[in-house]
């Protein structure tokens, strides 16, 4: 079991019930799952360029990622539909808390000029963020000359509250750094 998970099963739950006064157990929020994204137009020119892409991504996540293909013709960036534009990879249960974990504890203390991550309140429910030098991950840093050309990750969060406000309380128990307005 992870500390994340464990931790949000034996405290965040009970806070969360004592806080929003819930009746059910399934009404309480939680992290569904957390989808990470690294793509480039250059990859469509150059195919051995996603070689790095989709190991850097395995690394990261823990799971073998996915290609992903352009939907429609890009005249100007000379691409066409059906060409390989990234990969993906999409972490549910056990693997997102592990990702979560590292990424609280290893990968945001080390980025520069960080404040936190903002939450729309249009879609509480879903946060989005990018982290521009993939080495600040520490699985990759150990193999810098490989993985120096690498595009920026894209993260999205998705968790099943219904409101900004019970988003916040949910991130900020696992000490997500939300940034103040």
């Amino acid at each position: 079991m992870n500390r994340f998970n464990t931790h949000y099963k034996k405290v965040i739950s009970y806070d969360l019930i004592s806080k929003f006064n819930y009746k059910n157990s399934f009404e309480l929020p939680n992290i569904k799952e957390i989808s990470i994204n690294m793509s480039s137009f250059k990859l469509a020119h150059d195919k051995r360029q996603i070689i790095p892409l989709l190991t850097a991504i395995e690394l990261i996540s823990g799971q073998r990622g996915k290609l992903t293909f352009s939907k429609k013709n890009k005249i100007h960036l000379k691409i066409k539909e059906g060409m390989v534009m990234g990969c993906k990879v999409t972490l549910n249960k056990k693997n997102s808390y592990d990702f979560l974990e590292s990424l609280i504890v290893f990968v945001f203390p080390n980025l520069k000029e960080f404040k936190g991550i903002t939450i729309n309140d249009k879609s509480p429910s879903i946060i989005s963020f990018k982290i521009d030098d993939p080495l600040n991950f520490f699985e990759l840093n150990n193999e810098f000359l490989n993985f120096s050309k690498l595009p920026p990750v894209n993260i999205t969060i998705k968790t099943d509250s219904k409101t900004v406000n019970e988003t916040k309380v949910l991130l900020s128990y696992f000490n997500f750094p939300i940034e103040k307005k």
